[in-house]
């Protein structure tokens, strides 16, 4: 038994706005474009072109600051709260 190819679509995938995390800027087909990962750690990389970039970008959560160093107001609240 076959199933007729001609109807079925594919299914979207579903990735949830804080897993999308701006890489770089690149281009795709010669165009301007954005690379994005996906899930931290990463699990795969999507390249969207410019404009559509800009049409999610308020939807992206910012990047979180890992490796900069605290500044000089959060060391004395973390020295009064101790």
């Amino acid at each position: 038994m076959e199933v007729n190819q001609l109807f079925n679509r594919p299914l979207p995938i579903l990735i949830p706005w804080s897993e999308l995390h701006f890489q770089h800027e690149t281009r795709l087909y010669w165009r301007p474009a954005a690379a994005l990962t996906i899930g931290d750690p990463t699990i795969s990389t999507i390249i969207l072109f410019r404009g559509v970039y800009e049409h999610i970008q308020s939807h992206l959560t910012p990047p979180e600051a890992k490796d900069t160093p605290p500044q000089p107001e959060q060391i004395h609240e973390e020295e009064e709260i101790k």
